[in-house]
């Protein structure tokens, strides 16, 4: 009976406690499954927060997690020394505690900017560390929480002090430059100031130097022109000749160092006419014949048949020719001299003409040849001792030239001879274009003053006395009546007892100079039609427009060429 109990009451058991172990066994089983669910959770997030650390150590700024009132949250810093407290003593402490006022101050300017905007602008802010300074840009980002009452801030800060100062050693540098710059400014402009004062200087020195020269050349020249006009022996003659050939090479070296002076400062200008270049050359020639003939040298000419007129300042042009002819027929002792005259280029509106002088001298050193066109130039000076000559023939040749678009050179064989040219590019003259009305070399112009316009009553203002006798004698042998006044007062005293027809006036004087004098002549009654011509040593372009501006109608430059001073007195008297 009791076994029959056990087994009853184990079988009962069994029925009782089976659906219990299965219960259990199911719970042991989700329980194993959610701890390895957890454990592989555990080891993600492990992992993602060694990224998450991982990827925070790789950034080279700053993070922070500020709450609203400016608490720290969270810190990161990719190195030790950016903080301004160990990285373990920021979280839960105020900014304020921590940060110097003015960093505080940008923190919290940045946290307005995130929370009206939802990003701030990025500002600078410098803090002293115990390594020294250093400089940061910082940027600030909203950061919502779940019902966006109390949102934190996140905030990135980059260090920025090499670039700082860098910049700023830039800045020094660039700084430094500029007061380097300014420096050699002020220098260079001091220069300048002094090269102005000394270029001045010179052309103050030229001037006065010209007008010192001139005035008494002119008496010089005057005088051997009147002279000449008087019954002479022949040794009078020979000494008359010498003494006008010295008065004209001293004229000739004064014009070539102005006209050289002129040219190297700019102040050259071109004064272009119609111009017949075969008439020209022809004229040329015939200037020098005489002393080829002297030589007994061949002096021959080559020129195109036909020659369209052109536009050219006929004066500069025939000046560079003659200063070729010049050289040829002095270094060439026996031979020829040839003068060429040919077209290299020609269109519709220009004409490129090149003029060669050809000699059968000398001949120069081909290493020799570089150097004849500098100022001041020659050969050698055993060829300056025994030809003379400045050297600036040559050189304000080529000057000339490439004033006029062209060049000159020259080519030469020692013992054989020499070539020398040069070119210049032309304007055609028009169809239409009148002649040149300025008289050339040889007209006679005395004669038809003295018969179709006698007896005029010139008004000549002269301080010089020889210069003044030099005039008047000129005057009267053309036929007119002259008045002389010593100075500008003189001369408007002189106007206000009678009419005149034509005022000479020299420029510098004592008392009342020409400008002055004209330009109370041209207040007078009937004063502004009286001619004015101006007659004096004073040379350069600036003295020319001076004159004009004063109120004068001419000007004629001292030593006075008798030719010119004919032609002015046809073109101004009624």
């Amino acid at each position: 009976l009791l076994s029959v109990a056990l087994l009853s009451i184990k079988r009962d058991f069994v029925l009782l406690a089976a659906p219990s172990l299965r219960l259990a066994l199911t719970l042991m089983a989700v329980l194993a499954r959610r701890s390895r669910q957890l454990r592989r959770e555990q080891s993600a997030t492990l992992a993602a927060r060694n990224r998450l650390q991982a990827t925070l150590d790789a950034l080279p700024d700053l993070l922070f997690e500020l709450d609203q009132d400016g608490r720290y949250l969270f810190a990161h810093s990719p190195r030790a020394g950016l903080l301004a407290a160990p990285l373990d003593h920021l979280t839960g402490r105020l900014i304020d505690d921590v940060l110097p006022a003015e960093v505080v101050a940008t923190c919290r300017e940045l946290m307005a900017d995130a929370q009206a905007i939802g990003v701030s602008r990025v500002r600078r802010y410098r803090l002293d560390l115990p390594d020294g300074p250093r400089w940061f840009e910082a940027t600030m980002a909203r950061k919502p929480d779940e019902d966006d009452t109390r949102p934190h801030y996140v905030m990135i800060a980059r260090d920025i002090t090499e670039r700082t100062v860098a910049e700023a050693e830039l800045e020094r540098h660039r700084s430094h430059l500029q007061d380097l710059v300014a420096e050699r400014t002020r220098e260079l402009s001091t220069a300048r100031d002094a090269a102005e004062q000394a270029s001045r200087a010179k052309s103050d020195f030229l001037a006065n130097m010209s007008h010192e020269i001139r005035t008494p050349l002119n008496a010089v020249i005057g005088m051997g022109h009147l002279l000449r006009r008087s019954p002479l022996n022949a040794q009078q003659t020979a000494w008359l000749d010498a003494l006008q050939g010295a008065g004209e090479h001293l004229l000739e070296v004064l014009n070539a160092i102005l006209d050289l002076s002129k040219i190297e400062a700019g102040k050259f200008t071109l004064d272009p006419v119609r111009t017949d270049l075969r008439a020209l050359v022809a004229n040329a020639r015939s200037m020098v014949a005489q002393r080829a003939a002297d030589k007994g040298l061949d002096l021959s000419m080559e020129l195109p048949g036909q020659l369209p007129a052109v536009q050219a300042d006929a004066t500069r042009v025939q000046q560079a020719l003659l200063n070729l002819l010049h050289n040829a027929i002095k270094f060439t002792e026996r031979g020829q001299v040839r003068l060429v005259l040919r077209v290299e280029a020609e269109t519709a509106a220009e004409l490129g003409v090149r003029f060669e002088v050809h000699d059968t001298g000398i001949g120069v050193p081909a290493d020799a040849l570089p150097r004849l066109f500098g100022a001041f130039e020659q050969a050698d000076n055993s060829t300056s001792r025994s030809f003379g000559g400045t050297g600036l023939g040559l050189a304000i040749t080529q000057r000339l030239a490439r004033l006029m678009g062209g060049d000159a050179g020259a080519a030469s064989t020692p013992g054989q001879g020499s070539t020398f040219w040069f070119t210049a590019r032309l304007r055609r003259a028009a169809d239409d274009a009148g002649a040149d009305a300025r008289p050339g070399p040889g007209n006679a112009m005395e004669a038809r003053l003295r018969a179709e316009r006698p007896g005029r009553r010139v008004l000549l203002v002269e301080d010089d006395p020889i210069n003044r006798e030099v005039a008047r004698e000129l005057l009267t042998q053309a036929g007119q009546t002259v008045l002389t006044a010593e100075d500008g007062e003189e001369a408007l005293r002189l106007m206000a007892q009678g009419p005149v027809d034509l005022v000479l006036m020299d420029v510098q004087m004592p008392r009342l100079d020409g400008l002055g004098a004209t330009m109370r002549i041209r207040s007078l009654p009937h004063g502004e039609r009286v001619p004015v011509v101006a007659l004096t040593a004073n040379a350069f372009a600036d003295d020319r427009t001076r004159c004009l501006a004063a109120g004068m109608n001419d000007f004629l430059a001292k030593p006075l060429d008798v030719a010119e001073l004919h032609a002015a007195l046809w073109r101004w008297l009624p």
